[in-house]
C-alpha cells in the first residue's frame, strides 16, 4: 500500500493473541475505587442506562477496506472506542485519508491512537512523542498494546500512563490481553483482560475481583468466532461483567485478525443492544 505499511503479518504493531493462561494465577484484589484527582487515575460519574458496546481495533486503511470504516460511521453504532493505527503507531507523514475516516466514526466513540509498549521495551520518551503526534491530529485517546500484566511492572506502567496523560491523552486503553494484577486496572480508563480465540474465550475463568469491577473498566477481544459464536460472546461478556466486547471471524493465523469488521457485524450490533440498560460510569472528557 502506497504511503503506509499497515498491518502485514510482519508489522511490529500487529496485536498479538494471547490465551489467558495466567488468569487463575492472579491474586485477588479489591474492586476499583476512584483515588482522588491524580491525573493518571481515571474518574467516573454514574449515569442511567447504557447497553454494552464494542471496543474495536480496526487495523486497516480505508483505501483497502472502505466498507468497514463506512459501517462504523453509520448512526447508532454501539461502539465505545476505535483504534486507529497508521504504521504501528502514528507514522509520518500523517495519512490524512485514514485520519478523516476515523473522525467520521459515529459521535460518542473515542478514537484511540495505537502505541506499542512491547512490555516496556519501548522508551517512555518515544511513546510520549507518539502520543503528542496523535493529539496533534485530534485523536486524544490511546490504545497501548502489549502491556505487562505483572504486579512487578505496575510502577513502570503507571509512569508510562502518566507521561501519556501529560502529552494530552485523555482516554487510555491498556491491552494486557490477559488478567492483570489488580493494580494495573487502576491506571487506565479501560484494560483489555482477554484477547484470544473464541474457543479460549468459551473456556475462560475470571477471578471474582475482576468480575466485580464496574463493567466499563474491562474489554474482551475475540477472534475466530463464527456469527452465532459472536452473539454467544456478547452474552458471555455480559455475564462476566465486561462492557466492551468485540468478536471477529478473522483468524490470528492470517497475521492480522483486526483487519476488518466481520460480515456479521449487524448481528453483533443487534446482540449488543438487545440486553436491558444498566447503570454505567461515564468518563468526563
Amino acid at each position: 500500500m502506497t504511503g503506509t505499511r499497515i498491518f502485514s503479518s510482519s508489522a511490529r504493531g500487529t496485536t498479538r493473541g494471547r490465551a489467558p493462561t495466567r488468569a487463575a494465577q492472579q491474586p485477588p484484589g479489591p474492586a476499583y475505587r476512584p483515588a482522588g484527582r491524580r491525573r493518571h487515575i481515571p474518574r467516573w460519574r454514574t449515569t442511567d442506562g447504557g447497553h454494552d458496546e464494542g471496543g474495536i481495533p480496526l487495523y486497516v486503511h480505508p483505501g483497502t477496506n472502505s466498507r468497514a470504516w463506512a459501517a462504523l460511521s453509520a448512526d447508532d453504532q454501539p461502539v465505545s472506542w476505535v483504534v486507529v493505527n497508521q504504521n504501528s503507531g502514528p507514522g509520518s507523514p500523517e495519512d490524512t485519508v485514514l485520519t478523516a475516516a476515523a473522525k467520521a466514526v459515529g459521535s460518542g466513540a473515542v478514537l484511540c491512537g495505537y502505541i506499542e509498549h512491547n512490555y516496556g521495551a519501548v522508551l517512555d520518551f518515544d511513546m510520549k512523542g507518539q502520543a503528542q503526534e496523535w493529539v496533534s491530529r485530534g485523536i486524544a485517546g490511546a490504545f497501548i498494546d502489549r502491556v505487562s500484566s505483572d504486579a512487578a511492572d505496575v510502577q513502570d506502567v503507571a509512569r508510562t500512563v502518566l507521561h501519556l496523560r501529560e502529552a494530552g491523552i485523555a482516554y487510555v486503553v491498556l491491552n494486557c490481553g490477559t488478567v492483570p494484577a489488580p493494580a494495573v486496572v487502576d491506571l487506565a480508563d479501560v484494560v483489555v483482560t482477554f484477547e484470544g480465540s473464541m474457543a479460549a474465550y468459551r473456556a475462560l475463568t475470571l477471578p471474582d475481583w475482576l468480575t466485580a469491577l464496574q463493567p466499563e473498566r474491562t474489554a474482551h477481544l475475540i477472534y475466530e468466532a463464527a456469527a452465532d459464536e459472536a452473539v454467544e460472546a456478547v452474552g458471555l461478556a455480559r455475564r462476566r461483567g465486561c462492557h466492551h466486547v468485540y468478536a471477529t471471524s478473522a483468524t490470528f493465523a492470517s497475521g492480522n485478525p483486526w483487519s476488518t469488521l466481520p460480515d456479521y457485524w449487524p448481528r453483533t450490533v443487534a446482540a449488543l443492544t438487545r440486553y436491558p440498560s444498566r447503570s454505567t460510569h461515564v468518563w468526563p472528557r
